[in-house]
């Protein structure tokens, strides 16, 4: 294995690995993700303090507020797709090296897992003012406002 680098949580890849325009997909794709998440989250309260929120812009553009909201959550929905098509790519581009793609998958999953937390932080935050989170049944969540 060629000289590694450790860009997070103990993981060792190989610099081709690093400057791969796939882990660059890789990372958009995450913070693609997290940051429309923190768009829709925080669009309330934006507003409530008089600031500019992306959901307002897409309101005003498309006159229709669920259509602003339905944008940002497709967006939501084809980055976590994006971010997995190129973790797979990754994955295929590396397959003859097992020991990079045993490093890889920690890192995949260290993106998956900061898109997951990130929601998780943000339901039970009351960074947001959406209110306080119920488990229902263990089968749901219910936010009361």
């Amino acid at each position: 294995m060629t000289p590694s680098h450790r860009p997070l949580n103990g993981i060792s890849l190989p610099f081709k690995a690093i400057i791969d325009q796939e882990m660059s997909a890789l990372w958009d794709h995450t913070t693609r993700q997290v940051c429309a998440a923190n768009d829709l989250y925080s669009a309330k309260k934006e507003v409530d303090q008089g600031i500019m929120a992306f959901v307002i812009l897409l309101y005003a553009q498309t006159g229709s507020l669920q259509g602003a909201v339905d944008a940002v959550v497709e967006d939501i929905r084809r980055a976590g797709e994006d971010l997995e098509a190129a973790a797979a790519r990754l994955r295929q581009k590396y397959a003859a090296e097992p020991e990079v793609v045993a490093e890889l998958d920690k890192f995949i999953i260290t993106c998956q897992c900061f898109c997951t937390s990130n929601n998780t932080w943000s339901l039970y935050s009351e960074r947001y003012g959406m209110g306080k989170m119920k488990w229902i049944d263990g089968a749901g969540l219910e936010l009361q406002m």
